[in-house]
């Protein structure tokens, strides 16, 4: 086989290039110099053109022995084992593709039932993480919100609907108007958080 090759390669052009100085030593001029440069880019480009196509040739003459000697059979298998092997793996990944859509698709509807009604549209366009981080925060803003839902106006707080997880949640304004409005609650909370800790 590495004689048919070179048997090739005996045809092929054997030119070779002229490396005879160049520049204004030379006796050349800048219109010399880019002649030149273009006839050396053609002499390239076709040296490239004829190396691609002896390397098809070559190619196709290595393919032509296989099949004389009869390994096309052995190749053809191989690659029928391949095929086999690809849809296999690609019926799994449907299957797999399949549950997490499926997963994906619970874990939204249960995402969004957490949210206010009003809230839904707003969030149904989110990815899941995004609406997780938006539920988680809006569900926050609900429990927040409890403390000041005795509030009937700025410097009232309805001592009678705050609950101990509420006070932990108060900020330090809000603490102090609870002591002031309900010292005995506020106490009691104290002594708990104290007893916590």
């Amino acid at each position: 086989m590495l004689e048919e090759n070179e048997s090739l390669l005996e045809g092929a052009p054997t030119d070779t290039v002229d490396t005879a100085p160049v520049g204004e030593a030379a006796g050349t001029t800048n219109s010399n110099i880019n002649s030149r440069l273009e006839y050396l880019e053609n002499e390239l480009k076709d040296v490239i053109k004829q190396r691609d196509e002896l390397k098809k040739r070559i190619r196709k003459q290595e393919e032509d022995a296989l099949r004389e000697q009869g390994k096309y059979k052995e190749l053809a298998e191989t690659t029928g084992d391949k095929l086999v092997t690809v849809e296999k793996e690609r019926d799994e990944l449907l299957q797999v593709k399949e549950k997490y859509n499926i997963l994906e698709s619970q874990i939204r509807a249960d995402l969004l039932e957490r949210l206010p009604e009003a809230k839904r549209k707003f969030a149904d366009g989110f990815d899941i993480a995004k609406l997780r981080e938006y539920t988680e925060l809006e569900g926050t803003a609900a429990k927040v919100g409890t403390a000041d839902a005795g509030r009937t106006g700025r410097g009232y707080l309805d001592a009678s609907k705050v609950t101990y997880s509420d006070y932990l949640r108060f900020t330090p304004e809000q603490r102090e108007m609870f002591a002031e409005q309900a010292p005995e609650k506020y106490k009691e909370f104290v002594q708990l958080k104290v007893r916590k800790l």
